[in-house]
């Protein structure tokens, strides 16, 4: 199911516009926005909801380092300057 965002933060998030790759990845992800994302903050946790690293994001573009993540499927989550989830999707590591 979908989540439905308040109207205000459904256009900050589609300004947004994530884009996260390689997909499925071995040692590196790199998150790509739209806009300056200064302040936000991308959640990974493993597929049984445990959390597993915080990451800030900065500018346009972040690479965030996978080498402490084992295979299999994470769920990511991005939040604003205030902890709002913008966007929330999954990757998977295959080393």
């Amino acid at each position: 199911g979908y989540v439905s965002l308040p109207s205000g933060l459904q256009e900050v998030a589609n300004k947004l516009n994530v884009t996260l790759f390689p997909n499925p990845a071995s040692d590196m992800i790199t998150v790509s926005t739209d806009v300056n994302s200064d302040g936000y903050k991308m959640v990974i946790s493993d597929i049984s909801g445990k959390l597993v690293s915080i990451n800030e994001l900065s500018g346009q573009r972040t690479t965030i380092g996978l080498s402490n993540l084992s295979n299999g499927t994470y769920i990511y989550r991005i939040a604003d300057k205030t902890g709002n989830i913008l966007k929330q999707d999954r990757f998977n590591v295959v080393k």
